[in-house]
Order: structure tokens, then sequence, then C-alpha cells
């Protein structure tokens, strides 16, 4: 969404020709990137692996810094995992990005986290 109000201020088309311009360029050879309208709104679906260290996570974090600077109404989630990632709460463990109101912020996720659950482990 263009804006956090019910009403738009006419841009979302250009927006979204940025979007898909931005997309284009973006090398993601084990994602999966679809921008499509659904019941009238806009959702752009996100997911991928890769095992190696890539440039992957900085330009998703330049896509989700262009919806958050010029689709201020956009929200979502990011689940994220980096098993090379030894920032707490450590490598086991999920990170979530929110995007909300033209902001991203990153927090840690109790839902998924840890990845192999204590009781299984060997």
């Amino acid at each position: 969404a263009e804006t956090d109000s019910e009403y738009d201020d006419g841009g979302l088309a250009l927006i979204l020709t940025d979007l898909q311009a931005l997309l284009a360029q973006t090398t993601w050879p084990s994602a999966f990137v679809d921008l499509r309208p659904l019941n009238g709104i806009d959702y752009l679906h996100l997911a991928g692996y890769t095992n190696r260290p890539s440039g992957y996570h900085e330009q998703l974090h330049e896509v989700l810094t262009f919806l958050a600077q010029r689709a201020r109404g956009s929200y979502g989630l990011l689940y994220w995992r980096d098993d090379e990632d030894d920032r707490p709460p450590g490598r086991n463990n999920f990170h979530v990005i929110v995007l909300a109101r033209g902001t991203l912020t990153e927090r840690f996720d109790p839902f998924l986290s840890p990845r192999i659950p204590i009781i299984e482990a060997a």
C-alpha cells in the first residue's frame, strides 16, 4: 500500500513499476519472488534458501528498505535464519524482519526457534 491511510495518493502504479524494476535487478538463483494482485491488493511473496554467503541478504534488505520508504502502508514479516550468524540467540534460531508503517525492525522469533528443539537433539 502506498500510504497507511485508507486512501492512496495515486502513486501506487509508479511504486509497483519501480519495485518490478528493482526485483528484475536482483540475482536470486535459489529464491521464489512473486508480485501479484489478489482481490484488489498487491502482494509480494519472497522465499528462498541458500547454503552459502551470496549477497542474498543485502539484496533482500534493499527490497524491504524500498518498501518501507516508498510504500509506507505496506506490512509483512520475513523469517530469517543464518546458520553462520553468531548474534544472540545463536545459529539455531530464527529472526523476524518486521515491516510496518514505513519501519523495518528485526526481532528474535520465539515460535519457530530453536530450529532443532532441545528434546529432539541427540
